[in-house]
């Protein structure tokens, strides 16, 4: 399968008839169950920053009512892609965004920090202009993305894992998944990346990965065999000797791209009852998880907004008495652990990998 094929059932072109007539069934239905759980429409209450008043600026631009703007685009780049509101609707809004997005660039007009963002990755290959994850031998391919190959000592505790499940984790000379390169608007230089990608996990016949960003790209967008580590650690359940039972109240953060995306749900439950935990959902779990604030480029464009989401997921987190935040995702445990540490930590925000390594090792 290749990218195109993997998610041609959702891209959409500014103009396109298809994206018109959702864009129309939106206004006509105009029923707001989008503004459930948005992160964003939580916090300001603007009707812009839903996906309604989203659509809308669409629909205003395709019929020539609202020009393009650096204006417009502050307001279109207020979004996480969190995709809650593709839950509770059959229209696949992210999407729009996400097309709405690349019109403008193409027009001229971006977010400056994202623009840095895309260069990096244009001239190195990473979202941080620094060498990827460190190649290593193996029989597995892992690929680590962007955020573990910044993050060299947890990257080595999650490979950790990986061995004391029985795996020999391999690690080849990545480059960038492209997602920021896509949703951030630059399609040429995502288009330019893709063929670097391609060429070097082409001929895997396996990859696991370790960003539930990087699997939806390397899975929708590029057509690749792969799928996030934690399912296949679930598959070695009996390789992994409990040697120091996790004694403890433990709630889980769904990252959105793993729950609504790519359906691994259980997996990180069924690894974390292993261990020996205790778990406690939050209220919004699952495919209803509330985004932490840090997709879409949040963080660069309105880190005040970033945090004020990942504190409302945190006080989420701490009215269920669990002790242990937990979560797989690099940029949500990062979103989440500096929202707690503004609050003066109400709870203890941990990777899942490192959970399993102090139990397992």
């Amino acid at each position: 399968m290749s990218g195109e094929e993997g998610r041609s059932d959702k891209e959409r072109r500014i103009g396109d008839e298809r994206l018109k007539d959702e864009v129309m069934t939106c206004y006509a239905a105009s029923c707001g169950l989008c503004r459930r759980n948005c992160p964003i429409y939580d916090i300001t209450g603007r009707m812009v920053h839903s996906s309604t008043g989203k659509n809308r600026i669409i629909r205003g631009y395709m019929e020539g009512k609202i020009e393009p703007s650096q204006e417009l685009a502050e307001a279109v780049f207020t979004c996480t892609l969190c995709g809650n509101c593709d839950v509770m609707c059959a229209v696949p809004n992210t999407e729009h965004f996400i097309d709405m997005r690349q019109e403008l660039v193409e027009k001229g007009f971006f977010i400056g920090p994202l623009d840095a963002v895309s260069r990096n990755v244009e001239a190195t290959g990473s979202i941080y202009a620094q060498p990827m994850a460190e190649p290593r031998p193996g029989k597995v391919t892992v690929y680590a993305g962007c955020r573990w190959g910044y993050r060299a000592n947890a990257l080595r505790r999650i490979l950790a894992v990986l061995e004391l499940a029985g795996m020999e984790p391999r690690i080849l000379d990545e480059v960038c998944c492209g997602y920021p390169l896509r949703v951030f608007g630059f399609k040429d230089r995502y288009d330019a990346n893709r063929g670097r990608l391609v060429k070097v996990l082409e001929d895997q016949e396996e990859i696991l990965t370790l960003c539930p960003t990087c699997t939806v790209e390397l899975v929708e967008g590029n057509g690749l065999p792969a799928r996030h580590a934690m399912e296949a650690m679930v598959e070695r359940l009996g390789d992994m000797e409990v040697k120091r039972p996790l004694d403890a109240v433990v709630t889980y953060h769904d990252p959105c791209h793993n729950a609504r995306y790519m359906n691994v749900v259980d997996e990180p439950r069924v690894l974390l009852r292993h261990i020996g935990a205790t778990i406690v959902e939050m209220p919004n779990h699952g495919v209803h998880t509330t985004c932490c604030g840090g997709g879409g480029g949040l963080v660069a464009t309105r880190s005040d907004l970033a945090t004020e989401v990942g504190k409302a997921r945190v006080q989420e987190a701490v009215a269920t008495g669990a002790t242990i935040l937990t979560t797989d995702c690099p940029t949500c445990f990062s979103n989440l652990r500096e929202a707690a540490q503004e609050m003066g930590n109400p709870i203890k925000v941990t990777l899942i990998w490192d959970l399993l390594l102090r139990a397992l090792r």
